[in-house]
């Protein structure tokens, strides 16, 4: 089924197909991190987190059509979700940014440097901060009947007020929020500053998605930019995760030389995906609020 909304439906009727089966995809990936594999782990844990994120898009969506009060509750209850196997995916996401820095290195220096990475405290096990499996259980269970309880209220919404109009000032809300961001000066800023940046650039990448039939080639085009800044921005951010659990060495140890080698490989990783996300992030949001509305609520009408 396709993400986007066709309003040649009625608007309610798309949304609650869209929210169903965003639900579905949620418990099935939580499902699929209790399958005793790892791997199935950490992919069931980062899906599960992305469907989230979906669904949040889904409800901004609705904007003045619903209770505002009921949205936001259940925005809230979806972070909370979500942010309670966090640590799980940061765990991960630590070996995944080394590996990708340690390829930046000179041939004959890559696996020393994920040796010297995992000597130092860097390699941590995707059971994050010590949990067991049991442990990981018990929260994919508290995050499950959670999103259950979700799921109820959010489909017993009244979707009938939501037309093509407020889906369109829901994505230029968005649009606007991101758009500010990346016109701000980056210099400076601290990682919630940057963290931030990325979760405005994902909504509106997930909003977009959801009315590219609306708005022709430029949303397409606008949501891809906006999916390789984000994507930047996740590498920036784990590039740093994995600094922060290398300690600094005492000049003449055997793990000096590499892991200070390591650690200038990954500062300029860093800086070069910031870069990278500022510029795709200007080039997606060139357009201004006003000409945003205009195509969405145009290309809404022609459909």
């Amino acid at each position: 089924m396709s993400l986007s909304l066709d309003v040649r439906q009625p608007l309610a009727g798309s949304l609650r197909r869209l929210l169903s089966r965003e639900f579905e995809q949620s418990l099935r990936r939580l499902d699929q991190t209790c399958q005793g594999k790892p791997r199935d782990c950490v992919e069931g844990v980062h899906e599960f987190r992305r469907s989230v994120k979906r669904l949040r898009a889904t409800i901004a969506l609705m904007g003045d059509g619903v209770s505002i009060r009921e949205c936001r509750a259940m925005d809230r209850a979806l972070s909370e979700a979500a942010r309670r196997l966090g640590s799980l995916r940061d765990a991960h996401a630590r070996r995944i940014a080394a590996e990708r820095v340690a390829m930046l290195l000179p041939r004959q220096l890559r696996a020393l440097a994920m040796d010297a990475w995992r000597m130092s405290g860097g390699s941590v096990s995707e059971a994050a901060a010590g949990l067991s499996v049991q442990g990981i259980q018990e929260l994919v269970e508290a995050s499950r009947r959670e999103m259950e309880a979700i799921r109820d209220r959010a489909m017993a919404l009244d979707f009938r007020e939501v037309d093509a109009k407020v889906v369109a000032n829901a994505v230029v809300k968005a649009w606007g929020r991101a758009r500010n961001r990346y016109q701000s000066s980056w210099k400076g800023r601290d990682e919630a500053w940057l963290h931030g940046v990325r979760k405005r650039t994902q909504r509106v990448a997930n909003v977009l998605v959801m009315v590219q039939s609306w708005g022709g080639a430029w949303v397409k085009n606008s949501e891809r930019r906006l999916r390789l800044a984000a994507g930047a921005l996740g590498e920036a951010r784990d590039a740093k995760l994995m600094l922060d659990r290398i300690p600094e060495q005492i000049a003449g140890s055997p793990l000096y030389e590499v892991v200070h080698t390591l650690r200038i490989a990954a500062n300029r990783h860093y800086a070069a995906r910031l870069r990278a996300a500022q510029r795709e992030g200007l080039r997606a949001l060139k357009q201004g609020r006003s000409a945003c509305k205009k195509q969405l609520v145009g290309g809404a009408a022609k459909d």
